[in-house]
């Protein structure tokens, strides 16, 4: 706002910043918050870092589900261009049906890991909790999947780079990576959002913070932010990692960014 526009304004409303307040106030009342969107600070909305740090084109989101992140990137980055993994029939049918007409979003129904072949994956009544892990749930319903790696993928659709891969995969994050190593190593992937435990749960499980760190640090990413999902009585249960390649987009890194 310029200095006659704040002039203008401060006659127009000269209890501004009480009326600013009271709106406030009235949102946190109805279960919102307002604030300036350059004001946001990191680990509020992994969409809005990824944009402050880089763009978007090619997103492969694996553990798609229904399509929870594929409506965040469509709304995020518009011209993006989304392939999204889901191995189980009754979820991907969910998904292909969403998405059949749009030409920015591919559905492929399989799931990804550290080798080919075919797994058996919990088929349950909360599709989000279902896991190639079946030793998790020993009393759910499974199927017989078909299991491919990002590397076999990127070559097969000729990916040379990927802005963003996203890891939602109940306690198998960790094999997809090492199936991903290949692009990972070559520092081929830009941003990386993955689902991580801090509490280890075996009837729930998520991909293990030290474990993906271990895995990806050496491989030149760092963390960007922190996005809590769960807390409970024992801490910090499980929430989302954003990492970014940092040789490759280390100009970035070097000049802090808190928009």
């Amino acid at each position: 706002m310029s200095p006659s526009e704040e002039s203008i304004a401060g006659r127009l409303w000269p209890d501004r910043a009480k009326l600013k307040r009271s709106t406030r106030t009235l949102a946190r009342r109805a279960g919102f918050d307002i604030t300036m969107a350059r004001n946001t600070p990191f680990g509020v909305r992994w969409e809005d870092d990824v944009a402050a740090l880089g763009k978007v084109n090619l997103a492969v989101d694996v553990g798609a589900n229904e399509g929870q992140t594929v409506n965040r990137l469509l709304d995020a980055f518009p011209s993006v261009d989304i392939v999204s993994y889901e191995p189980v029939s009754r979820t991907y049918d969910v998904l292909q049906r969403r998405y059949c007409h749009s030409r920015q979003v591919t559905c492929i129904q399989a799931a990804l890991g550290a080798e080919c072949g075919h797994a058996r994956i919990v088929d349950g009544a909360d599709s989000t909790q279902n896991t190639l892990l079946t030793a998790a749930k020993p009393h759910a319903p499974t199927v017989v999947v078909p299991v491919t790696t990002l590397a076999i993928e990127a070559a097969e659709h000729g990916w040379h780079a990927i802005d963003l891969l996203k890891i939602d995969t109940e306690g198998f994050e960790v094999q997809v990576l090492t199936g991903a190593l290949p692009l990972l190593e070559r520092g081929a992937v830009q941003f990386i959002l993955v689902e991580c435990e801090f509490i280890r749960r075996p009837n729930e499980p998520h991909g293990c913070f030290a474990d993906i760190v271990a895995l990806l640090e050496p491989l030149g990413y760092r963390v960007v932010a922190f996005y809590t999902s769960a807390v409970d009585g024992q801490g910090w249960v499980w929430g989302d990692v954003l990492f970014m390649h940092a040789t490759e987009f280390h100009e970035r890194l070097s000049t802090p960014n808190t928009r």
